[in-house]
């Protein structure tokens, strides 16, 4: 088989003989997949970066929906993206957007994240988890809000605390 290629000075020549390569082979054969989930989280000048992947197991259903969005509350905007638990992170994320946009004046919002988080936890993952190990009832957020007058900055959770990130962050939770 004859093929073009690009030598060294960009121009594109006939090389006889050449064959291309094999496609590659899938690694689903050596591997096992796993079922993962993962939400990035980066500082940017003045700004913060999100992303999410977009499959959403719950209850052994798949599905795809976004995993990240945002709200106003009185003193700004809040954004977030979660991984874990869809169901019960949901849950949590109503409870924090009522206690932030319900507070009048200016709120501490990682207190505020944490203290729904914690509650959250108590109800519903720490009843769950008696007796499971797989994780499959835990979740994580990374938030990002604009303090009154001041630059956007990132927060992740872990379990029920929350601890601010000053680079990046990166979620990813993986269940066999």
């Amino acid at each position: 088989m004859n093929l073009l290629a690009i030598d060294r000075n960009r121009r594109v020549v006939h090389r006889p003989g050449l064959r291309p390569l094999p496609p590659p082979s899938p690694l689903t054969h050596r591997y096992a997949r796993e079922r993962m989930t993962i939400a990035l989280g980066f500082v940017h000048g003045q700004g913060v970066v999100l992303a999410a992947d977009t499959e959403v197991t719950t209850y052994g259903r798949k599905s795809h929906r976004a995993k990240l969005g945002y709200f106003e509350y009185p003193d700004g905007r809040f954004a977030f993206a979660m991984a874990g638990n869809a169901a019960y992170a949901d849950s949590t994320l109503t409870k924090m957007k009522m206690a932030l946009q319900q507070s009048s004046a200016p709120v501490d919002v990682p207190s505020r994240v944490e203290e729904c988080i914690d509650s959250e936890y108590k109800r519903v993952v720490y009843p769950d988890t008696q007796g499971v190990s797989d994780g499959s009832a835990h979740f994580w957020f990374l938030f990002a809000f604009r303090p009154h007058a001041g630059k956007y900055e990132l927060w992740a959770t872990n379990a029920n605390a929350v601890h601010r990130v000053d680079n990046f962050s990166a979620l990813a939770w993986a269940r066999r």
